[in-house]
């Protein structure tokens, strides 16, 4: 069952990233490390992806017109002519990245992802979802 969560655009990259390494991750030049989840929480995992990924391409069509907008191209060379309108961007920017957003999901059981051996980095970005139902066996 989903619930609403208030996260920033920042908290929403990050889940966005971390829910896709559930899938796996490459823990060597050719070795992957797979986490094969039960039915319920593979379940969870790709509906807070379907609720995610809106956000994540509008977030990146309303940076895409910041950027037309402060007339900004990828990989440009910061430039004294140029200097104020990358630095005003930048700004503009991390407000983008602190606005939040309230969006419904569906927790993840922390003894679940420890089950599966899931990585701590991984874990520090789920935080927001996490059900610690393992709290009164410590």
């Amino acid at each position: 069952m989903s619930s609403p969560v208030k996260l920033s655009n920042r908290q929403i990259h990050a889940l966005h990233g971390a829910l896709k390494a559930l899938d796996g991750v490459r823990i060597g030049k050719d070795e992957q490390k797979l986490f094969e989840f039960d039915d319920d929480t593979a379940w969870a995992i790709a509906m807070n992806q379907v609720a995610i990924e809106p956000l994540i391409e509008a977030f990146k069509r309303v940076n895409k017109q910041r950027l037309k907008e402060k007339d900004i191209v990828d990989g440009q060379t910061i430039t004294d002519a140029n200097r104020a309108k990358v630095g005003e961007y930048m700004d503009s920017l991390d407000a983008l990245m602190e606005q939040t957003i309230e969006v419904d999901l569906t927790q993840l059981r922390r003894s679940v992802l420890l089950k599966k051996k899931v990585l701590p980095s991984i874990i520090a970005a789920l935080y927001p979802i996490i059900l610690d139902d393992q709290k009164s066996k410590e």
